[in-house]
């Protein structure tokens, strides 16, 4: 049974995998359209037995996933004034149940991955941060593995930042430090000068916010 979303835009939708495939169609079977990563906030378009239709924020993609691997809640609550927000500056980082790495390991998570802090453990200087996940239990993350402020990068920086990069996987419809796909890493390194562009290599060829340099 198909059922449209009518209300979709008043539902607030987060991926709470730390990937999450996007198929065309909703089957497991289906070719991979995309990903969804960690915390991500995507809009309900459209219901079907298991799987949902769903169209995510940063980059207005859609395909099917299935429903267990969402969370909701009642407001867009990475987006609030008042909220701080973590963001992953490593390739990956974990997340633990408590303030113990050898124990504790929750998830790992990948590059940019946002997350509500709830307290900074310590004062500014200290190992441990306090954050909220999309579910809202509460989690431990290493101030290390995140930064508080975004830093707009020059074109060359952006290229030397990308060396990182270098070994990963390539995965198709891959958006994630866990394996990029061609655009998928396209779009990630200009998202690091904020520049917002377009999920697939046709779209970003004719994308309009290009300047001609030569």
């Amino acid at each position: 049974m198909t059922t449209i979303l009518a209300t979709a835009s008043l539902l607030f939708a987060y991926a709470n995998a730390p990937v999450t495939d996007m198929r065309e169609e909703p089957k497991r079977d289906s070719l991979m359209a995309s990903q969804v990563c960690y915390a991500e906030p995507v809009r309900l378009i459209e219901e079907r037995g298991d799987w949902v239709k769903i169209e995510t924020c940063i980059d207005h993609y859609q395909g099917w996933v299935e429903k267990q691997v969402l969370t909701y809640r009642p407001d867009e609550y990475l987006t609030r004034p008042e909220t701080t927000v973590a963001r992953v500056n490593r390739l990956m980082a974990h997340i633990y149940d408590r303030e113990d790495t050898m124990y504790g390991r929750l998830l790992t998570v990948p590059f940019e991955t946002c997350l509500e802090v709830i307290e900074q453990i310590g004062g500014a200087n200290g190992r441990w941060i306090k954050i909220a996940l999309p579910d809202g239990q509460a989690a431990f993350i290493q101030r290390g593995d995140v930064s508080f402020e975004t830093k707009k990068l020059t074109l060359q920086e952006m290229c030397e930042f990308s060396r990182q990069f270098l070994g990963l996987p390539y995965t198709y419809g891959g958006r994630s430090s866990f394996g990029y796909d061609c655009s998928g890493f396209v779009q990630m390194l200009y998202r690091q000068m904020g520049l917002f562009i377009p999920r697939d290599t046709k779209d970003q060829i004719t994308w309009e916010g290009f300047v001609p340099t030569a």
